[in-house]
């Protein structure tokens, strides 16, 4: 869930943020927040019995989950929750923007990625034992020996670490 500060009219006054963030900054003041639940609770709007959504008067506004709105990141940008906008009917509509990733994100990422290639060689590679290695024909043998190069030669791609794993073989899947 997110949630934007506004104003008394309900306009979005900054970007969306995690009870996480607002949380941090509350903190920095020296003020308390309340736990997340009860956080929501007070930033939740209510529909009254004629359907008109009675304000909360809390000064932070629930965000309604929109993945969908979500633009496609690109090669070394990432999507980040911007400020909402303000619907006719009272809701809010998620809004992002697009931002460079810093070089520590970066590198944490390319850090992910390394592990979760070594897992993949690990568990698909490692386990072929030498017995089962004689048991599988070229075409296996092939498949399997590019499918691994490749997983190797991925740091050295342009694209590295915002890229897709190659298609695990086969015959790896079936082990």
């Amino acid at each position: 869930m997110l949630y934007v500060k506004v104003d008394k009219d309900r306009k979005p006054l900054e970007r969306a943020k995690n009870y996480r963030e607002i949380s941090e900054e509350f903190k920095a003041r020296g003020q308390t927040i309340p736990p997340e639940n009860l956080f929501l609770a007070l930033c939740t709007d209510e529909i009254d019995i004629t359907g008109s959504v009675v304000k909360s008067t809390f000064e932070y506004a629930s965000v309604p989950e929109d993945v969908s709105a979500v633009p496609p990141n690109e090669i070394g940008k990432k999507s980040i929750p911007d400020v909402p906008i303000l619907r006719e009917d009272g809701s809010f509509q998620r809004t992002w923007r697009l931002v460079e990733v810093t070089a520590e994100e970066k590198e944490s990422f390319a850090k992910l990625m390394r592990e979760r290639r070594t897992r993949l060689l690990q568990e698909n590679i490692d386990s072929i034992s030498p017995v089962r290695w004689e048991l599988m024909n070229e075409q296996e043998k092939h498949e399997v020996s590019e499918w691994r190069q490749k997983l190797l030669d991925m740091t050295n791609d342009a694209m590295w670490p915002f890229m897709t794993f190659p298609p695990i073989p086969q015959f790896c899947k079936n082990l």
